[in-house]
Parts: C-alpha cells; structure tokens; sequence
C-alpha cells in the first residue's frame, strides 16, 4: 500500500520521511478533494509561503510561533487549528521551538533548559504555585525524566525546580531534593 492509500499516519514517520527528503513541506495524502502534509519551519526560520489555490487548514504540532492571515496576526502554539481560505495571503513569522528530546522510546519537552553551544546544562521545572506540593511534584518530574531519558542528563549538571515563590536545585547525579 502506497503512502497515498493509507488511512492512519504516525506523525514520528512523517516527520522522519519529511528530514530525509530535505524540504520543509512533504505532501503525505493527497486524494480528490483533500491534500495532507506535513510542513516544518525551523526556529528564527523564514516562512516563504504564497498564496495557494485551495483552501487550507494547519494544526500545530509543537513549537510557538505568530501567523498572520490577511491583515490579522495571532500566536499559534502546539494545539492550534488554522483555516486559510484560497489565496489569501499568509504566513507563519517570530518561530521559536521548545526544547523536545526523544531517544527513541520517551520523548520528554521539558519548561526551561538552558544550552550552551547547544548542550542541555541546565534544567528548570516550573509548577503552579497555587498547588500544594508543587515543588515535589516538579522535583518527581526531573526524576522521571532522568529514568526514561538518562542520556539527556549526561552533559547537565543542575536541574531546578519552582512554582514562583518556592525554589528547589539539585544536582543531574543525584537527585535529592534540598
């Protein structure tokens, strides 16, 4: 079955498939009346995109970043649905991306990591103040990550936890709460 006649995609596969094709855009379904694809844009990145001839609809998978669509611009975050009429013009500015790690079994996406010359060193899990227990519950967080995914603790050194007000460190190696 060709990737055209399938009815279930996994977007992991895609997005593998749309990497090793090189372009930013790779068109997995297209039938009739109905296109699909899969279209990333790199942090700071430029979204060149033009008018099309068919209508559209984008769902954000991860990342944050503004679209503007005509003469309305808004923020679009992981979770956004947007519908673009026909050639109306459109276009997806101010990309970042948050920091996502898979290792193959796990994926964690972790609040704030601090990278110096791209390397995780520093980790910071923010809670909502108003729960009770807010720092244990981040502190358990960083420990969680550090089980599925221990390669990614390799090179940090610090993790952190806060909920505002509260503020709890560790060190990647040992992960007591002080």
């Amino acid at each position: 079955m060709s990737a055209m006649e399938q009815n279930f995609f996994d977007i992991a596969q895609l997005e593998n498939s749309r990497k090793e094709s090189g372009r930013a855009y790779l068109e997995f379904l297209r039938v009739s009346s109905l296109s699909a694809g899969v279209y990333v844009l790199a942090a700071g990145s430029t979204d060149t995109q033009k008018p099309h001839r068919e209508d559209e609809m984008y769902y954000v998978v991860r990342g944050r970043a503004r679209m503007r669509i005509g003469g309305e611009a808004q923020a679009v975050t992981a979770g956004s649905v947007i519908f673009v009429a026909a050639n109306v013009q459109h276009n997806f500015f101010e990309i970042t991306e948050e920091f996502y790690y898979h290792n193959g079994r796990h994926g964690i996406r972790e609040d704030v990591v601090f990278l110096i010359n791209g390397i995780p060193v520093l980790v910071i899990e923010c809670k909502n103040a108003t729960k009770d227990e807010a720092i244990a519950l981040g502190v358990d967080q960083v420990r969680r990550y550090h089980a599925k995914t221990p390669e990614l603790f390799v090179p940090q050194m610090v993790f952190t936890a806060t909920e505002a007000i509260g503020f709890s460190y560790g060190v990647t190696w040992n992960l007591i709460r002080r």
